[in-house]
């Protein structure tokens, strides 16, 4: 099966996928018809299919010789932004804050300035890029997200009702509950 050629409408949706990522809009793109929900099954049928992620891979990797881009950098320029110190630009001595000639600027460090203003009073502002929204990237990247991250099982008490919640905890022992948190207890003292 994986040795079968592709059609012109799954070559086309490994270009299209390749453009965005979204499997649906890929398919609608590359001339699949149907509803949103037949698109999506078409979508994801393709995207499994062995001979047609090797032409997404091959794809993906020809375009990241043609631009330079590829997955590292990426995430390297994410953590420019989200690790963006703004004492890397300017100096303060308790009193008076000054910018830090450009020369003297870690290698890369411009990269997280957003813009630079100066008003006709000689006031100059620095905006860096947004801290929180590469740092959110690189934490989804990264799977540390609790819904990103497929690996991490599920709660074992439901929470929905509290006080049953709370009497069900208290019911267990110290063992039991050492066991249900993956940690050790330290038995208490008895008066």
């Amino acid at each position: 099966m994986a040795d079968r050629p592709l059609t012109w409408k799954q070559k086309n949706f490994a270009h299209r996928f390749v453009e965005h990522g979204n499997a649906l809009r890929a398919a609608r793109e590359a001339g699949y018809t149907g509803s949103d929900a037949t698109l999506a099954v078409v979508g994801s049928e393709n995207i499994n299919k062995p001979n047609v992620m090797a032409l997404v891979e091959e794809l993906k990797h020809q375009q990241e010789v043609r631009t330079g881009v590829d997955p590292d950098r990426i995430v390297n320029e994410l953590a420019v932004t989200a690790f963006s110190d703004l004492a890397q630009f300017v100096e303060w001595d308790g009193k008076t804050l000054t910018l830090k000639p450009f020369s003297s600027l870690p290698k890369g460090a411009t990269r997280a300035i957003k813009r630079i203003t100066t008003k006709p009073d000689g006031t100059v502002t620095i905006e860096l890029h947004e801290k929180m929204a590469a740092l959110d990237k690189l934490m989804r990247h990264f799977g540390m997200f609790a819904a990103d991250n497929s690996s991490i099982p599920p709660p074992i008490i439901n929470v929905s009702n509290r006080t049953e919640n709370v009497l069900a905890l208290e019911s267990l022992s110290l063992e039991q509950l050492s066991r249900l948190a993956g940690i050790q207890i330290p038995e208490l003292p008895s008066d």
